[in-house]
């Protein structure tokens, strides 16, 4: 139907029916509104569904996810054992923003507290034991005491009744009388690391590790280790030579130890060097063992902790660490040497070496 006709009654004054017009007009004007209105319709139902897809996205990037992030992040560290994770931030500055600051402050100060309760009862733990140790080490030290004189006075006796003694005797003797002096001073001061330094002398590194390299030869300890050692000159510090030789001998046999499986191939070299612009005398001890695990690195000078499987106390190192210290010193374990491990030992050096 092209044509749309239209009937209008007119009325006289006395309101009757007096005229009836018509009136015809094109249908295809309201085929094109109602095409366009239907096309408007549509628009704007994609349009809305649009647009409600696009704010879903938004809030779900800036909020949802967010808090999903949040939520994700407190679920793994319930139950406060990991408090080292937290939560990522971003470059918005909203209230979630704030709220992840917040959560990330509170979890550093749990953390904190975490790990201050953890050394507190390390530190606890440690002195209970090293009290333990102080106690057992006085009795032992009585206990020894007696048949440490008996040795003594029966190499006095063997000096006497001995006529003839051959340069080996004379070295045995000597050696052993040094070294039953040497166990009297160490039972005299063993763990007692505040000890009265009237002892310190102004020593020759050199002539120490000497010294505690022929102790140890005599008592075969080296086994089949191979020593190099690499003495500087005027390497001299101001220390007691008898808590430097305890300290050499732990890292020297140490190493003996670590490198005992190599058939013949183990080798240590020990170096003494003048550090004269730091005023400084080093003392490297290098070996081309095994090395250590880096989970004990970190707790290496630690009472209690050991290298050794299902041997040893763990505190040889320990007491290193500490005769160093008294000596005003530091012993370092150097992580970037990969053929073996590597411990230097750094000492103030000593009127003498300086002017030297």
């Amino acid at each position: 139907m092209d044509k749309l006709h239209t009937f209008h009654l007119l009325k006289n004054i006395y309101n009757q029916p007096s005229l009836i017009l018509t009136s015809t007009s094109d249908n295809s004007v309201f085929t094109i509104v109602n095409r366009h209105m239907m096309a408007f319709i549509t628009i704007i139902f994609f349009t809305t569904i649009l647009l409600g897809i696009l704010l879903y996205q938004y809030i779900d990037r800036c909020m949802i996810r967010r808090m999903r992030g949040i939520t994700d992040t407190m679920s793994r560290i319930e139950g406060l054992e990991d408090l080292s994770i937290r939560i990522e931030k971003d470059r918005r500055k909203d209230e979630i923003s704030n709220l992840i600051s917040s959560l990330n402050f509170t979890l550093d100060k749990l953390e904190n507290e975490k790990v201050n309760r953890e050394n507190v009862e390390k530190a606890m733990l440690t002195q209970g034991k090293l009290a333990s140790i102080g106690k057992l080490s006085s009795n032992i030290a009585h206990e020894i005491n007696n048949p440490i004189l008996a040795i003594s006075n029966s190499i006095q006796v063997l000096k006497k009744n001995i006529k003839r003694k051959s340069e080996l005797v004379k070295d045995a003797i000597e050696i052993s009388e040094t070294e039953i002096d040497r166990i009297r001073k160490i039972i005299s001061g063993l763990l007692d690391f505040h000890r009265s330094k009237k002892e310190f002398t102004s020593l020759n590194i050199k002539e120490v590790i000497l010294q505690t390299l022929e102790v140890l030869k005599w008592s075969h300890k080296l086994k089949s280790t191979k020593i190099i050692h690499k003495m500087g000159k005027d390497c001299f510090v101001y220390g007691s030579s008898v808590k430097l030789e305890e300290v050499f001998m732990n890292l020297i046999l140490n190493a003996v130890e670590a490198m005992e499986d190599m058939a013949g191939k183990s080798k240590l070299k020990i170096e003494a060097l003048n550090i004269k612009g730091k005023n400084s005398v080093e003392i490297h001890f290098i070996d081309n063992g095994p090395g250590l695990a880096a989970e004990v690195r970190n707790s290496l000078f630690e009472p209690f902790v050991s290298t050794k499987e299902n041997t040893g106390v763990g505190l040889g190192l320990y007491i290193a660490y500490k005769l160093v210290n008294i000596h005003h010193g530091n012993i370092i374990y150097n992580e970037e040497y990969k053929e073996g491990a590597h411990f230097i030992i750094k000492l103030p050096a000593s009127r003498r070496s300086l002017n030297g």
